[in-house]
């Protein structure tokens, strides 16, 4: 066996402890890029990670609040809605990074890009059809909605049955389709026995999913799956839909009440005959916000927080 000198040994030892450094050092790096890539679950104190999602949150709020505000407003352009939406999330940024200076931190937040969209809105209460009175008309082709509301007045609806529905026997019920790469889901709306129901058909002509709910006016949220506050399966398939569909009504000659979307198209893509002038009598549309995507940054003493995302309010998310 040989037999090593001091000098060796020393240089040995040497030669270990610098592997062991550069593995340490390695092994830190690593750690600090995990730690920007990763969540704030797995950064700091508990106090910090409060701080980092409430700050997140609020901004994510606050934006989402700006662009309901403006795109519920009159028919601007895009580019005023682009100006005033800026304005307003830098006015909330500066006020908002004044008070958590006091703790020490330094929170941002910015609007890196746009989606322009256009909203669709009947206010007033009468039938569904398009503004020349057509009954089966198409509201938007290749698009996403989000915030999808309707208020139906349940004895205005035609006189159907479960069983009718589902063999194709619909005795003009109105019924709405989305149509995407997939194939048609359809939800047919009608009074059956006194009560107001909804069903829903997927592309393949099955039946999945329906709720029934008392004769009178019902308010349907397609966003949060309910019909009145409560949870309705037949809207279950609307927050599944993947990439963009054709928006279509037929029979909206028996239906009537009011309905609102925001589509992730442009005011003049949607076909203008089928709408009303701005605020005018039966359906009409006007510019909006579809999405923003923003930018979210807080520095303090320990913690370096970045994240980009997309504020969509009333997007589609699938039921838990």
């Amino acid at each position: 066996m040989a037999h090593l000198r001091g000098a060796d040994r020393g240089q040995l030892m040497l030669v270990g402890a610098l592997a062991l450094a550069v593995l340490f050092v390695s092994f830190a790096f690593l750690l600090n890029a995990a730690i920007y890539t990763e969540t704030i679950a797995s950064r700091g104190t508990g106090v910090e990670a409060d701080t980092v999602v409430g700050y997140r949150n609020a901004a994510v709020d606050a934006t989402g609040g700006t662009i309901d505000r403006l795109s519920a407003g009159e028919n601007r352009s895009y580019d005023s809605l682009h100006g005033n939406l800026t304005t307003a999330v830098g006015d909330w940024d500066r006020g908002t990074a004044r008070q958590y200076a006091i703790e020490g931190d330094a929170p941002s937040v910015e609007v890196v890009s746009v989606t322009n969209g256009t909203r669709v809105v009947q206010n007033g209460t009468r039938n569904f059809t398009d503004a020349d009175g057509a009954a089966n008309w198409t509201l938007a082709e290749d698009v996403r909605t989000r915030n999808y509301t309707m208020t139906v007045e349940g004895n205005d609806l035609a006189q159907s049955s479960q069983s009718d529905v589902l063999n194709g026997n619909t005795d003009g019920a109105f019924n709405f389709t989305f149509e995407n790469a997939s194939g048609n889901y359809s939800i047919y709306v009608y009074e059956s026995g006194g009560e107001v129901e909804l069903r829903a058909e997927d592309p393949d002509g099955n039946d999945v999913g329906s709720c029934t709910r008392s004769s009178g006016q019902v308010e349907v949220d397609f966003t949060a799956g309910t019909v009145d506050g409560a949870d309705c399966d037949a809207l279950d398939f609307y927050r599944a839909l993947e990439g963009s569909y054709e928006l279509r009504y037929a029979n909206a000659d028996h239906v009537s009440g009011t309905y609102a979307t925001t589509v992730d198209a442009e005011h003049d893509e949607l076909v203008g005959g089928h709408y009303a002038a701005y605020g005018g009598d039966g359906p009409f549309r006007s510019t909006a916000i579809y999405a923003v995507d923003i930018e979210v940054v807080l520095r303090s003493a320990s913690v370096y927080y970045r994240n980009e995302g997309t504020v969509a309010p009333g997007a589609p998310k699938v039921r838990p």
